[in-house]
């Protein structure tokens, strides 16, 4: 039985709600979710909930866009409870200047800048519906990215270009010349995968309403 994913996420990357597909031959008459949880190895991730799709679903081409969240703590001392789990980072972070770079990010543009080698693509432009900061507490920062797809580690070069530039003069003037420059060695080392979680997939809401929860 061939499982297809939602997409790919990096390795040290989580996610809360990765999606995927099989086909069945016939339908069990069992709990489905709980049955395919006690297989599940190893026991870090497990299945939330179980649907049943209509023919014309696949999990990864009928999927509309992507909802990603990159966790940070922002304190001296790191989490031994949160290790691998979010991005210790200890220094001051300008919160102003991240959310005007936030709002640069959206919008449609040619992120050559931000993919790192190794999975070829036809074209390097994507569209970027939302990117904002948040404040949480216990000094934890997310930042929010959603939009139709992003480029390998993408994200993660995003967040690594945006902290490297609080520590540069004139931020926003290099934000601007790193995007125009279309170039992978423009930009800043990329953000730890352990910050990295995948919230949400999007689909058409008439398939939506096709699915059926079992």
């Amino acid at each position: 039985m061939n499982i297809i994913g939602a997409g790919r996420t990096d390795i040290g990357a989580h996610a809360f709600g990765q999606n995927a597909h099989f086909d069945l031959p016939f339908f069990p008459g069992v709990p489905l979710q709980k049955a395919l949880n006690s297989f599940l190895v190893p026991k870090n991730i497990c299945i939330h909930q179980v649907w049943k799709a209509p023919d014309d679903f696949h999990s990864l081409r009928s999927a509309t866009g992507k909802h990603y969240i990159y966790f940070i703590l922002n304190r001296k001392s790191p989490s031994v409870f949160r290790k691998g789990q979010i991005y210790w980072y200890p220094y001051h972070l300008k919160m102003d200047l991240l959310k005007t770079m936030s709002r640069r990010i959206q919008g449609r543009h040619d992120f050559k800048s931000f993919q790192n080698s190794g999975t070829p693509v036809k074209s390097t432009t994507r569209t970027v519906i939302s990117a904002y900061w948040q404040q949480l507490e216990n000094s934890i920062l997310a930042f929010h990215i959603q939009g139709e797809g992003f480029l390998k580690q993408m994200i993660r070069n995003l967040i690594g270009t945006q902290l490297a530039l609080l520590r540069e003069k004139e931020p926003l003037k290099k934000w601007d010349e790193i995007l125009l420059a279309k170039d992978r060695k423009a930009a800043y080392a990329t953000a730890p995968a352990s910050g990295l979680y995948l919230y949400r997939v999007s689909y058409p809401p008439e398939l939506d309403r096709k699915c059926q929860k079992i």
